[in-house]
């Protein structure tokens, strides 16, 4: 935009403007939002209402700064102080005060799997979303677990980390990645015990991630 004279009709007009926009994106996403039941499939139209406010606040901000010479809306929210988090408070009443790390144990693993029934895989892993989200429908699930590496995400997210629940343990960090190799090596045997490891030889080396296209990934700490 070419500069303006604050205080001018000029501004003024194009402050009028933005605000007009900014209500009816506003507006857009209340409506939007209000319909929505929380599901997977709903999370695309939801990022396209926000970025569409978030937008439009930015070009209000701008116009506004023209007319007043004042930055209006809060937008960085890092740089406020808004006062106590009542979560925050509760955290702060259920926390019996610092633990001591003694030691570390980090514990690195590898499967690789060879999927034999994509469809029931898919199939299973949808069920199991549905169970810890009862309230997605099965639009939301097909597009929460969109094939094999989310139906495998989804079984073992439901099965949880056993780590949580040992004694004497406490998580400092985690990750796991999903990804389809770019070379796969599958033994054609007809009796399990005729499968070679071939993790003996190195199993350091093993546990590296093989060349391959990321589907997924996600921590904890």
């Amino acid at each position: 935009m070419d500069d303006v004279e604050q205080y001018s009709p000029e501004s003024a007009r194009r402050l009028r403007e933005a605000t007009a926009a900014l209500a009816a994106a506003l507006e857009r996403f209340t409506d939007g939002a209000a319909a929505m039941h929380g599901g997977s499939a709903e999370m695309p139209g939801l990022v396209a209402l926000v970025d569409a406010v978030q937008a439009a606040a930015v070009d209000w901000q701008e116009r506004a700064a023209d007319h007043t010479g004042t930055y209006v809306l809060p937008l960085d929210t890092d740089a406020l102080d808004l006062g106590p988090d009542e979560d925050d408070e509760d955290d702060d009443e259920d926390d019996e005060g610092p633990v001591e790390i003694t030691d570390a144990i980090s514990v690195v693993s590898r499967w690789d799997l060879g999927v034999v029934d994509g469809d029931a895989l898919v199939a299973a892993g949808r069920a199991a979303h549905r169970r810890m989200r009862p309230e997605e429908d099965d639009a939301d699930t097909a597009v929460a677990v969109d094939g094999p590496a989310m139906a495998v995400q989804a079984l073992l997210h439901e099965q949880g980390e056993p780590w949580y629940e040992v004694d004497g343990l406490q998580v400092l960090h985690g990750a796991r990645v999903f990804l389809r190799p770019d070379v796969l090596d599958v033994p054609e045997v007809e009796a399990e015990d005729e499968v070679l490891d071939p993790f003996l030889d190195d199993p350091v080396d093993a546990v590296l991630p093989p060349p391959g296209q990321v589907v997924f990934s996600e921590g904890w700490s």
